[in-house]
């Protein structure tokens, strides 16, 4: 509660200077968290780590830029990935290329209505050693370290005590996500994706 607390506090003083020094204006602001949510949620390892993958995403727009057509106040609980954040933002403000080099895809419809019930994001993270496919219909995780496969909900608010509500599972996702993994790593052998294990040290 007093994270809660602190981080409001913060975000209050933040927008008071940026309104208090006209720096508001035809702005779009987007706070994105990092590390997804560490408390504990599952019933066993693999599933306590999945909540790393759900970071909080919030994004306002200054009224100059609002229109009933491209915003408005909403809680969006579709499926997005960090990778989904610049070409949503671009299209906000009017500059989404026709073709672009982006492995994720515009999403801005969200913020006015439900659309795109059919999003999927591939996750994979090099700390837990997981890589995960979510969409509406859960998420299936594959964990490196024990060559399992394991499928769970989405919701993390809703937990019975010790037990973590288990989506339906198929091969095919999980086929999917596997393909995906291949697909990525080459990718990166090849150069055709930015690597945090080759160039994060640079920043």
């Amino acid at each position: 509660m007093g994270a809660l607390r602190y981080t409001d506090h913060e975000l209050e003083r933040v927008f008071s200077k940026l309104v208090h020094e006209g720096l508001l204006r035809n702005t779009v602001v987007v706070v994105l968290g990092d590390h997804g949510r560490h408390e504990p949620v599952g019933s066993n390892d693999i599933e306590r780590k999945a909540g790393h993958f759900a970071s909080p995403l919030f994004i306002w727009m200054d009224e100059s830029l609002r229109s009933p057509a491209t915003y408005r106040p909403r809680t969006v609980s579709a499926v997005a990935s960090q990778v989904d954040v610049a070409p949503t933002l671009l299209a906000l403000n009017g500059a989404l290329p026709a073709v672009g080099a982006f492995a994720g895809q515009d999403l801005s419809c969200l913020l006015v209505r439900d659309c795109l019930s059919d999003q999927v994001a591939y996750l994979t993270s090099v700390y837990d050693n997981l890589v995960g496919l979510a969409s509406q219909d859960g998420l299936v995780l594959y964990s490196f370290s024990t060559e399992t496969f394991q499928s769970a909900t989405l919701d993390f608010n809703d937990f019975p005590e010790g037990e973590w509500g288990r989506s339906r599972r198929s091969d095919s996702r999980e086929r999917e996500l596997m393909a995906l993994y291949e697909v990525a790593n080459v990718a990166l052998d090849a150069n055709r994706l930015w690597s945090w294990r080759e160039f994060g040290t640079r920043l």
